[in-house]
């Protein structure tokens, strides 16, 4: 029976299986043609499940891959023993090609672990996850920070250990740079990124948006820029577009955004695609100062040759129509003498003689749509102010 503080060894050229009531039993076997170990872990997965834990320790051929992986589809752990502190590597290199392996663990570190996982952990880190984690995100800044604190074996890319190395290399790449900048990994384009693209991200997606998927993260915008990425991954052909106007929420509102956007492909050693190298340089601020300018420029050039007022606003609500991003609508009215009625005199954005642009406005004794007579009230006492409409 399976007891509390005992150990059971099971003795050569003998198959052992693990019965659901703590039972063993054991019958003789041929040897290695009899799969002993894949026998046994079948077992303890039918009879425990998501409550075993299994090692694999150093060993040759293959036998307890196969097995592991039942257990770990059964929602149990399984621990295997890293190559370079295995006296012989053919099993625990079997149990993780197979996929089976939760976590890869120095045997120095087997004992802490089994230990941590007894004691109710959620998912221990391994010393040598920790400086699996070092090593690809470094120590500083919030990233590297953020990187040692998320469980990654609950992530689509599971433990940092277990990464490939263009995966590794990538994303040390992108920490490295302080430009902003992500991996996006495999089909799925999961998202890794440095503390430059963070601050694009905003924190309406930071920190979620670490470790999860792209089309997720911006499904705002993510009809624009997944054509792009989908021919990076499918053709291995890189593309780019510069001052590219999307609207997202990253700050907890739609804002307009300019960007610079690159999309370059990752291989790799056998040269086959397996993700995106993505970097974006936001120009909000230059495009938004050069439209501007330009529709000042404008304004200055059409209103020059007016020889009424009237003229003047229509020339100027003409060339400030060519800039709907900054002025989605504009009206200009002018006073009659006495202060008494204002007429539409320049328009834009909006139908004149709408609701939301009457062609004359009375001040008194009427609704004004506008505040119009509460603007003058305002300027009469301190000059140069303005209403503020909600």
């Amino acid at each position: 029976m399976l007891a509390a503080r005992k150990v059971l060894v099971c003795p050569a050229r003998a198959c052992m299986e693990l019965l659901p009531d703590g039972r063993f039993r054991l019958e003789p076997c041929g040897g290695a043609i009899d799969r002993q170990i894949d026998r046994t872990l079948r077992s303890v997965s039918r009879s425990f499940g998501s409550r075993a834990i299994a090692v694999v320790l150093t060993g040759m051929g293959n036998d307890g891959a196969a097995g592991a992986s039942e257990l770990h589809a059964a929602g149990g752990r399984v621990l295997v023993q890293t190559e370079s502190s295995a006296e012989n590597p053919e099993m625990p290199r079997a149990a993780r090609d197979a996929g089976a392996a939760d976590l890869v663990v120095p045997l120095a570190d087997i004992a802490q672990v089994l230990t941590d996982l007894a004691t109710g952990k959620v998912w221990p880190k391994a010393r040598t996850e920790l400086e699996a984690i070092e090593r690809v995100f470094g120590t500083e800044g919030d990233i590297a920070a953020l990187a040692r604190d998320i469980d990654w074996l609950h992530t689509p890319l599971g433990p940092v250990l277990l990464w490939p190395p263009e995966l590794r290399q990538s994303v040390r790449t992108v920490v490295d740079s302080p430009h902003p900048g992500a991996v996006w990994w495999g089909r799925e384009f999961v998202q890794v990124y440095n503390d430059a693209w963070r601050r694009f991200t905003g924190p309406s997606k930071h920190p979620q948006a670490f470790g999860g998927v792209a089309r997720e993260t911006w499904r705002e915008i993510w009809r624009e820029i997944e054509p792009m990425a989908e021919r990076v991954m499918g053709e291995g052909v890189a593309s780019s577009v510069e001052d590219f106007p999307i609207v997202i929420d990253r700050n907890g509102y739609l804002e307009e955004v300019v960007a610079n956007l690159a999309f370059s492909p990752i291989r790799d050693e056998a040269g086959a695609l397996v993700g995106v190298y993505c970097t974006c340089w936001e120009t909000t601020g230059k495009v938004v100062a050069d439209r501007r300018l330009a529709a000042l420029r404008a304004l200055v050039a059409q209103a020059a040759g007016a020889s009424t007022p009237r003229e003047a606003c229509e020339r100027a609500a003409a060339a400030l129509a060519c800039g709907p991003l900054d002025l989605p609508f504009m009206l200009i009215y002018l006073f009659d003498s006495g202060r008494r009625q204002a007429t539409l005199a320049g328009v834009a954005g909006l139908a004149p003689g709408s609701t939301a642009a009457p062609h004359t406005l009375p001040l008194f004794g009427a609704h004004d749509t506008w505040a119009l007579q509460r603007l003058l009230e305002t300027v009469a006492d301190t000059a140069g102010a303005g209403v503020l409409l909600e």
